[in-house]
């Protein structure tokens, strides 16, 4: 990133700038004094070295989201999204609206050894669960590794079950999974869309759209993948809409192969951002076993929101 800014504003002050006299002369009298030879081998070498300055550079979207030069890119290399969080242990005979009363939340820990029950400082949580001014439960708060301390333990843990006010931006319950290296831990990873201004398809007016916010991944590494930049700079339109599928983002894996896509997905046909032209694309039924998911209770069964003298269940 600092490369590609410095190339983009380097100023040629031999150009605007005038020389004193004095070196004006040296220069000649220098340059008279070599030999022809001499100036063809420093031209030559200048030449060789500008060449290898602009072969080493990366263009814009190269440097963010990575190609087959730059595997992760320039920002890429180093990203992580883990956190570390100072925690309180959880007492015996404390109730959880005690906790709440007191300004933290309780969580829990479980799988891969026993359960620990903590307490984590409301304001530490909540910054991290709502990043956004005004967005709900941020997709980016149950992709992270947390490093949660207590005491003389960490515990090495990704967010499975939020209790959580999106309105009133207020977190009531945490539940954590230990993620163990070597052990397969599922995680739906965030994905950024990168590159819509300089996207062929957007100048030419079409809609750019991301399909996916959430990519499934499948993690056996000590760190989890940090949030996907999907590049859509080189993407093009063509009736009656073109996409880019999971394919095309092998390349924002770990190079460790600690991480793949679930199999649940099929690469080749699992689309993540879409060109296409507003209207053009006719409206298809819903499938006949949909179900609106919010419409769905806590125990997976449909609700009943047929009129009762009560609220349903």
């Amino acid at each position: 990133m600092v490369r590609f800014f410095q190339s983009q504003n380097a100023i040629a002050f031999d150009k605007i700038s005038k020389r004193h006299p004095s070196a004006s002369l040296s220069s000649d009298a220098s340059s008279s004094s070599s030999s022809p030879s001499a100036n063809r081998g420093e031209r030559r070498a200048t030449a060789e070295e500008v060449d290898r300055e602009e072969q080493g550079k990366l263009s814009f979207a190269e440097m963010v989201v990575g190609s087959t030069r730059s595997a992760c890119g320039v920002l890429g290399a180093g990203r992580s999204s883990a956190v570390d969080v100072a925690c309180k242990p959880w007492k015996r005979f404390v109730r959880k609206e005690d906790i709440q009363r007191a300004g933290y939340v309780p969580c829990i820990v479980e799988k891969y050894g026993i359960e620990r029950r903590l307490a984590i400082h409301r304001d530490t949580l909540e910054a991290l669960a709502f990043d956004e001014q005004h967005g709900h439960l941020s997709y980016l708060f149950q992709a992270r590794l947390f490093r949660l301390r207590i005491g003389n333990w960490i515990e090495e843990c990704i967010p499975t079950f939020v209790q959580a006010d999106p309105v009133a931006r207020r977190l009531y319950f945490v539940k954590f999974e230990r993620h163990v290296a070597g052990k397969i831990s599922e995680v739906d990873i965030p994905t950024t869309m990168v590159g819509l201004l300089a996207c062929p398809a957007y100048q030419r007016g079409y809609h750019v759209e991301l399909v996916m916010p959430t990519i499934r991944c499948q993690c056996v590494g000590a760190e989890i993948p940090p949030p996907f930049f999907v590049d859509v700079s080189r993407l093009h339109y063509s009736p009656p809409y073109t996409a880019i599928t999971l394919q095309d983002l092998q390349h924002l894996l770990p190079a460790d192969g600690s991480a793949r896509f679930h199999p649940s997905y099929d690469a080749a046909t699992q689309e993540v951002a879409w060109a296409y032209e507003v209207g053009s694309l006719p409206d298809a039924p819903l499938p006949a076993d949909y179900v609106d998911p919010n419409f769905v209770d806590r125990k997976g069964q449909k609700m009943d929101v047929c009129f009762r003298n009560h609220f349903p269940n």
